[in-house]
């Protein structure tokens, strides 16, 4: 990334790595003004959008072009609108205007004239975690920087008219001082900043005279349930195992049938004698796997809550002692 991402009322060059390898101004809704509008007309030379979410499209009366399946299409569009108090609406002060009034709390559905000349782009509802495209990253790095997850972005064209490379968006970036940021560096900061965890039921289990704590977890990430097993007797959180639980070698004891190089009662075995701080038990039958980037995120999340679990029973440990 080049630039500095600490200010909220500059623009950013979001750049898709992911797919179309686009590059595109964006900026947060909220701090909209002409004069970035220009910018981005000017150096951008792309259509100007405005990015919201699905449910923002809903609520302002927003009908997608295509209906409602075009939003399984890498870009969603809503019908093109002007601010009610525009003109011809195509100056970058009007188009300002339209674009900010979707920031605001209280604009209504009959606040904008239908055409115009601002077209929404609408994210899912779910955004960048569940759609990794170039409006859901937009939605959710406005949310970031701002809290108000509503965006405007602009194409970047070359001299020509053609689709700016990676070469020359990095030369615009660093001309122009404008953050460098990708769809997969916002993906990671999405992971990262969502607590994705809810704690359910606790049960203890006893097993070689040892005391093992036992939760029922659910990760909103992939929407799967997962059980975890912690050990009592533990200095620190050393070493997190994922076990994905294998039908064969599990529940029905036949190893020639998979290729898991050993099943569950062995990394049990090795929690109990200390090899494993903690072992999470995910099964076989959740919708979807995890991806390693996922995974670590959630391993981190984990190691947050337990830490600070351990902190509190102390501190209950401590109050006990002195009551």
């Amino acid at each position: 990334m080049s630039g500095p991402l600490n200010d909220p009322s500059g623009l950013v060059l979001l750049y898709d790595d992911l797919a179309s390898q686009l590059g595109y101004l964006m900026g947060a809704a909220t701090e909209v003004n002409k004069e970035k509008v220009n910018f981005m007309a000017h150096h951008g030379k792309g259509l100007v959008y405005v990015c919201i979410t699905e449910s923002h499209a809903k609520r302002l009366a927003l009908p997608l072009i295509g209906g409602a399946g075009s939003l399984q299409s890498a870009k969603a569009f809503a019908v093109s609108v002007d601010y009610t108090t525009s003109t011809t609406g195509i100056s970058t002060f009007e188009r300002a205007e339209t674009i900010r009034a979707f920031a605001r709390a209280g604009t209504k559905a009959e606040d904008f004239k239908r055409p115009g000349h601002i077209f929404p782009l609408i994210s899912s509802d779910k955004g960048i975690i569940t759609k990794r495209n170039i409006c859901e990253a937009a939605v959710s790095l406005a949310d970031m920087l701002t809290k108000e997850p509503v965006a405007y972005l602009c194409e970047i064209l070359d001299e020509k008219g053609k689709i700016a490379s990676l070469d020359r968006l990095r030369e615009m970036a660093e001309l122009h001082r404008l953050p460098f940021v990708t769809i997969s560096e916002v993906t990671t900061w999405q992971l990262e900043k969502t607590n994705w965890l809810d704690i359910g039921e606790r049960k203890v289990m006893k097993a070689a005279n040892q005391e093992i704590d036992v939760y029922q977890m659910t990760n909103r990430l992939n929407e799967s349930s997962f059980t975890v097993y912690l050990r009592k007797t533990r200095d620190k959180l050393k070493r997190i195992h994922v076990y994905e639980q294998c039908i064969w070698g599990d529940l029905l004891n036949e190893n020639q049938n998979c290729s898991c190089e050993k099943h569950f009662p062995y990394y049990f075995d090795q929690l109990l004698y200390g090899t494993y701080s903690c072992l999470i038990y995910q099964r076989a039958d959740e919708r979807q796997p995890l991806s390693a980037e996922e995974k670590r995120v959630v391993i981190k999340q984990l190691r947050e809550w337990i830490q600070q679990t351990d902190m509190t029973q102390k501190s209950d440990q401590k109050i006990k002692e002195l009551t």
